[in-house]
């Protein structure tokens, strides 16, 4: 089976995704980009400003696209001493 191939250039993210590859659900897709986006976010610490915008592409040419700003990324508290 092959894998994704991606590019960057700045804050955008390019992910082609293999031949042969199913076309995937809306929810998948979302987390796919996501999953990027945040990788991206975490390798130049100067796409934080911008944000980062991953565009999809599938095996039939078709394209989708997100935005690190439509990822909802939660940062969990630290356990705190307790008193």
């Amino acid at each position: 089976m092959s894998t994704p191939t991606t590019s960057a250039d700045g804050a955008r993210v390019s992910v082609q995704l293999p031949p042969h590859s199913a076309p995937l659900v809306p929810i998948a897709a979302r987390q796919l980009i996501c999953t990027v986006a945040e990788t991206r976010l975490s390798e130049d610490p100067d796409t934080v400003r911008t944000g980062v915008t991953v565009v999809v592409t599938g095996p039939d040419d078709r394209h989708t696209q997100g935005t690190s700003y439509d990822c909802s990324v939660r940062a969990v508290p630290e356990a705190g001493p307790r008193a």
